[in-house]
């Protein structure tokens, strides 16, 4: 007996398998209706992507009845004019946390170490959401400084880059609390830890890190970020003219990801599975409308549904 390919069940003959007419129609008949379905889902997106390609290629010139192709995978928040702040960007697009990120702390040990030069933390991995607000640490001189100020900077370090710095002036106090102009978003997987730099040969001294004596004891202070749900808003996208139709695609892994177009919601067509450009496994999904529009701003509404995370990782939107 013939064996079947496993998406459409297309006979697979053995030389020796007899086969009758009826099998080769009905091969033929399901691969008809592929490509028939392939074709229709296509022909469209396809005409207009090329027009897109030419009218590039051509600097401009009019090359087709097109409108608009925008694209973000989150790769920065260049298109994003608004977002709530329990959305965090990570490598893989846009991340929705119910995990927030606590305080960090170095444990301690007897002794101190010399802040001549540059001292360094240890390094800790984000394992939730949140914003570093706050450092705080403990020091002293080993003789008194009277009115005398040291001037010091500290760096914060995410994944190896610079995140924020901030300059503050040392003195006799024992405790420091140096607050953050900008907070530092985390994600979970990043890296972090601080340097603090001083002019060589003072007598500023802080308390000993327990993992490492050369290191200094710190705490890091974190907002969390964690949420049920949040929002983005696109930066507007003006068209040279008016479009009629639009077709949005958006790919995202657990909870739910609603887009607006311009305020009004859109019609969901399609749902498949599909892998990330990550590789990861996702969810992808088409909405249409038609309407008139000569600018488009598109609003995505994001919620956990009660799931651990909800990831956005892009979405693509034709216009004709």
């Amino acid at each position: 007996m013939a064996e079947f390919t496993p998406n459409y069940r297309l006979h697979q003959w053995e030389p020796t398998d007899p086969f009758l007419r009826e099998d080769f129609n009905a091969d033929l008949s399901a691969v008809d209706t592929a490509l028939g379905r392939l074709t229709r889902s296509a022909e469209d997106s396809a005409y207009n992507l090329y027009n897109l390609m030419l009218q590039n290629d051509y600097e401009g010139k009019y090359t087709g009845y097109k409108n608009a192709l925008i694209f973000d995978g989150f790769t920065d928040e260049s298109g994003i004019a608004e977002k709530s702040e329990s959305i965090l960007q990570t490598n893989e697009g846009l991340l929705l946390s119910g995990t927030g990120q606590g305080n960090v702390s170095t444990t301690t040990k007897s002794g101190t170490v010399l802040v001549s030069g540059t001292v360094y933390s240890d390094t800790f991995q984000a394992d939730g959401v949140g914003y570093l607000e706050k450092i705080t640490f403990s020091g002293y001189y080993l003789e008194d400084p009277g009115d005398d100020t040291l001037d010091t900077s500290l760096t914060i370090y995410v994944n190896d880059q610079v995140a924020a710095q901030k300059s503050f002036l040392a003195s006799s106090t024992t405790h420091y609390t140096i607050t953050l102009d900008t907070p530092v978003p985390i994600v979970p997987g990043d890296r972090f830890f601080l340097t603090l730099a001083a002019p060589s040969n003072t007598w500023f001294r802080l308390y000993r890190s327990a993992a490492d004596e050369k290191h200094a004891a710190v705490t890091f202070e974190f907002r969390s970020a964690a949420s049920e749900s949040g929002s983005i808003q696109t930066v507007p996208c003006i068209l040279d003219s008016a479009a009629s139709k639009a077709r949005l695609y958006v790919r995202s892994s657990g909870g739910s990801v609603v887009p607006e177009l311009n305020g009004v919601q859109l019609e969901l067509v399609e749902e498949s599975e599909a892998d990330s450009l990550q590789g990861m496994s996702c969810t992808e999904r088409c909405w249409i409308a038609t309407g008139s529009w000569e600018e488009v701003v598109l609003t995505f509404r994001i919620s956990r549904n009660d799931v651990e995370d909800c990831r956005f990782f892009d979405y693509g939107l034709i216009l004709l």
